[in-house]
């Protein structure tokens, strides 16, 4: 077959894509695996976790709901005027569908929740919220009178991965 310059170009271009692609996706591997986030995840696990409604997160009137079978995750929002919530809610919902952070709240056993509490604003009071959104870990056993341990980092999805993996 022969092959016109227009074709040997393109077929150019088009390799050095692919090694330049590959290339990041390496980068990007090693950067993860340095910090510490596990890779050993395979395709069986990740269909059962899509599929499972227990690691998806639950909007809940009350975060102490079931909080003594399981850890908790909870997000306090109020995402009707919060310019810092409407911002986060990306970064939120990347997370949510990141097949590591799936991983890592389905081997801890913990369950994530978004709370809205612009329907009720005494539950920030009650859990000591000051400012939105604001992460709270209630570890299992813990009661609604405990408190809950608060995430202080930024608001990145690795920050957060790092964050629960520490738990």
């Amino acid at each position: 077959m022969v092959m016109s310059t227009g074709m040997k170009t393109g077929l150019i271009v088009g390799i050095i894509v692919l090694v330049v692609l590959i290339g990041l996706g390496v980068w990007w591997f090693l950067i993860r695996k340095r910090e510490g986030i596990d890779f050993s995840l395979n395709a069986d696990e990740r269909v059962q976790f899509r599929d499972d409604p227990s690691v998806r997160p639950k909007d809940v009137d009350r975060p102490d709901q079931d909080m003594r079978r399981r850890g908790s995750l909870c997000l306090f929002r109020a995402d009707s005027w919060c310019g810092a919530c409407k911002q986060f809610a990306p970064t939120w919902d990347d997370l949510m569908k990141d097949p590591i952070f799936q991983r890592l709240i389905h081997e801890k056993s913990i369950e994530v929740r978004a709370i809205d509490c612009d329907t009720d604003q005494s539950i920030a009071q009650k859990y000591g919220v000051t400012g939105f959104p604001t992460l709270m870990y209630f570890p299992n056993g813990m009661s609604q009178t405990d408190g809950g341990i608060k995430f202080s980092s930024g608001r990145t999805k690795d920050n957060i991965m790092k964050w629960v993996a520490s738990m």
